[in-house]
């Protein structure tokens, strides 16, 4: 049950950055099975007091020892942190990853070689990289539209990510669609908390609009800029399921804004960093 074995023929964009589209992702039997058994909202809040729009998460490790988590759903995230599911992921991205860094290119091509471990689990003292498959909410926003952060980067050291949309048929909630950013022409972007940055001085090239059985998955690089639209008013979470692979060091570099440690600490107050225009 593999997102990716069985789809080989899965066609890579570049615009605005190395993705692939899959739509439906699993059979459409599967996929009702798959929604009606997501993990509970209770699950992920472990009767905390959590905030409108927080994204929270149950990691692998976690979720391989759940009972919240069906037998169904425990497969799935197996196969997704195995050493087949690597060699597909490099594989498919092969020419991108060879344009982005040929140096990495070249020690992936051997996947079988690779120590790779479970994320939140093992380590790189003797791993080469870390898997993570993980089911993943945004609480709903119950006062007022929210979302959880604006675009951003992804953290630098992540090498693919996927998510597997997964919005229940009794969801009419406005909002939650995936935007994909471009860099305007003549901008240099500095980065704050969370490595979001500022939307004025970006271009929303595509919208993923919110769905079900709806596969995005894309090659990390400084250009992989991204957000979940605000959500309206509602009761029911953003849900999906999300997969990755880490490396021990960052892939690439972001530009932080200097002052981003009081970015942190005063809050609202300094919302947004400007662009620095080169």
């Amino acid at each position: 049950m593999s997102l990716l074995i069985h789809h080989p023929d899965a066609s890579i964009s570049t615009d605005p950055f190395p993705h692939v589209l899959i739509e439906p992702a699993f059979a459409p039997e599967l996929i009702d099975e798959l929604v009606d058994s997501f993990p509970p909202l209770d699950t992920f809040v472990r009767g905390r007091k959590v905030a409108d729009a927080t994204k929270l998460h149950l990691k692998a490790t976690e979720a391989l020892d759940s009972a919240a988590v069906s037998a169904r759903w425990k497969q799935i995230v197996h196969e997704h942190v195995s050493r087949q599911h690597l060699a597909t992921l490099v594989q498919l991205f092969d020419t991108q990853l060879a344009a982005e860094d040929p140096r990495l290119h070249e020690q992936l091509q051997r996947p079988q070689d690779l120590r790779i471990g479970l994320r939140n689990r093992d380590g790189y003292g003797d791993h080469d990289l870390l898997l993570d498959a993980q089911f993943i909410v945004h609480t709903p926003a119950r006062t007022a539209p929210a979302t959880d952060r604006g675009p951003h980067a992804k953290v630098e050291n992540k090498l693919f990510e996927a998510h597997l949309m997964l919005r229940p048929r009794s969801d009419d909630t406005p909002g939650g669609d995936l935007e994909l950013f471009s860099i305007r022409p003549g901008c240099c972007p500095r980065f704050g908390r969370r490595n979001c940055t500022d939307e004025r001085f970006l271009v929303r090239s595509k919208v993923i609009p919110a769905g079900c059985n709806r596969l995005f998955l894309f090659l990390n690089t400084p250009r992989s800029l991204q957000r979940w639209s605000i959500r309206g008013r509602g009761d029911v979470p953003l849900m999906y399921f999300n997969f990755l692979v880490e490396t021990p060091a960052p892939l690439f570099a972001l530009r932080h804004h200097p002052l981003q440690g009081l970015r942190s600490a005063v809050g609202r107050r300094l919302r947004r960093w400007p662009l620095v225009m080169r």
